[in-house]
């Protein structure tokens, strides 16, 4: 655990000496901004900048946070690999997956902290437009349960796609692609959030209300649904990871083979479970119980 902590430590700091994910992130931030003060100034009086209406707005962003993360994800996971020392760190004195999960560990690090730069950039926004009465419970619940949950999940997903794939432009080529077929599923009639892989939402917010009970309590379900498929990919990863120079696939599957260990068994059902079983219960209460209809 400690050699995890210490190397994910590393790989977050590799992140951000990285120019351009700092030109990546300015960037994005002066959007968001851009985005708030042009959306509250397209109409003939001043629209105040509730918070609300911000959050909604770190919503609409998290296709991009998510490209972000898994791009420089994938090239953190082949850093080793294009630098020609992987070989090398393969023979030293530690745990098959260990950078693996230094990786991931170090990933969700990173989203953590570019969520924190758009929460004070949100708060500096409302302040630079004169309105104070910030709503922070909101923030927090959005940003840091919501858009992390999600996050989280696609962070899994991309380090299975480039363990799977074992290269980066290929990994990126899907990773990609994916993104942008998440977004058309609904066109494609596949409408229902059990789809939705990375679909969180609380909902709309209002300020005399909150968020419904309903959807607070449908929030949940989906955490759970979700959070089992990405414990079974994040296992998968690391039962995929291979030390040495043979890399293939069929070398790296029958490798998975033997590591199927009784602790990966327990890991491997107990994702299933929580997969299969919530979204059962989900399947059940949305489609059989009751009638599912788009809003």
């Amino acid at each position: 655990m400690k050699n995890i902590r210490l190397l994910s430590l590393l790989y977050f700091r590799q992140v951000w000496q990285e120019v351009p994910f700092l030109i990546i992130t300015a960037c994005g931030l002066g959007l968001i901004v851009a985005f708030i003060l042009i959306t509250r100034g397209t109409y003939e009086a001043q629209l105040l900048p509730y918070t609300y209406d911000i959050t909604d707005i770190f919503r609409r962003f998290q296709p991009g946070l998510w490209a972000i993360l898994l791009l420089f994800g994938g090239e953190l996971n082949a850093k080793e690999k294009n630098a020609g020392i992987s070989p090398l760190l393969d023979v030293l004195p530690y745990a098959t997956g260990t950078r693996l999960s230094a990786q991931v560990w170090a990933m969700h690090v990173t989203a953590f902290s570019l969520l924190v730069l758009m929460l004070i950039t949100g708060l500096a926004t409302q302040a630079f437009s004169g309105f104070h009465q910030f709503n922070l419970p909101l923030y927090f619940q959005v940003l840091f349960v919501e858009i992390l949950g999600n996050t989280s999940f696609m962070i899994c997903l991309g380090f299975f796609i480039h363990t799977i794939a074992n290269q980066r432009f290929a990994g990126h080529i899907i990773i990609i692609t994916l993104i942008l077929i998440r977004s058309y599923l609904p066109a494609w009639g596949l409408e229902h959030p059990m789809f939705q892989y990375g679909g969180l939402s609380f909902g709309r917010y209002s300020d005399l209300t909150g968020f419904t009970q309903a959807n607070v309590t449908r929030f949940w379900y989906y955490l759970v649904y979700w959070l089992g498929l990405g414990f079974l990919l994040f296992s998968l990863s690391r039962m995929l990871v291979v030390r040495g120079i043979e890399t293939g696939l069929k070398t790296r599957l029958t490798i998975m083979v033997k590591r199927f260990t009784r602790s990966a068994v327990m890991m491997t059902i107990a994702s299933l479970i929580l997969f299969i079983g919530t979204g059962s219960i989900i399947y059940v209460h949305t489609n059989l119980k009751n009638d599912f209809a788009t809003i």
